[in-house]
């Protein structure tokens, strides 16, 4: 069994600017996901922000310039679990050491878990494929300090 310790951390970036789509200054929040762009010899890191209606907004966040003839190679580490292993008998434990903020089990899952859509993920919920605490919870089960996740493994 793979075991895993997670902490869940709701970092609520707030900037307020002008939203050329609602045509007004409005709250701009941080959604959490980051997009990449590259140009010739820079690569550019853009955190995303969204207004109440919806509206995006790139914050340039990093930027990288690449040194002639190699130097570093710039790769986003990202720790997201890969169904193919628990199809493959690979039972996956995930300790939550502790939450800030509203974290439901499906969303966190669907969110950080390759290879699975959130509706197959609420079905391995409703089936008892993904247990909290060894106990069959609801898919909309909001997490606690000290919940243990199981992913059983097989299909």
């Amino acid at each position: 069994m793979r075991k895993l310790s997670w902490r869940l951390i709701d970092i609520q970036d707030v900037e307020s600017r002008y939203c050329r789509s609602c045509g007004k200054v409005v709250e701009f929040k941080k959604n959490g996901k980051t997009r990449s762009n590259s140009n010739g010899k820079n690569i550019y890191h853009f955190e995303i922000y969204k207004c109440p209606n919806n509206h995006t907004w790139n914050k340039k966040a990093k930027s990288l310039t690449s040194k002639k003839g190699g130097g570093e190679i710039y790769q986003t580490k990202t720790d997201r679990l890969n169904w193919t292993s628990v199809e493959n008998d690979e039972s996956i434990l995930i300790l939550i050491e502790c939450v800030f903020g509203n974290w439901r089990l499906d969303k966190l899952l669907s969110d950080n878990m390759d290879g699975l859509s959130r509706k197959k993920i609420f079905r391995l919920i409703e089936r008892g494929k993904i247990l909290v605490g060894n106990q069959k919870v609801k898919p909309n089960y909001r997490l606690r300090k000290g919940d243990e996740i199981r992913i059983l493994a097989g299909k």
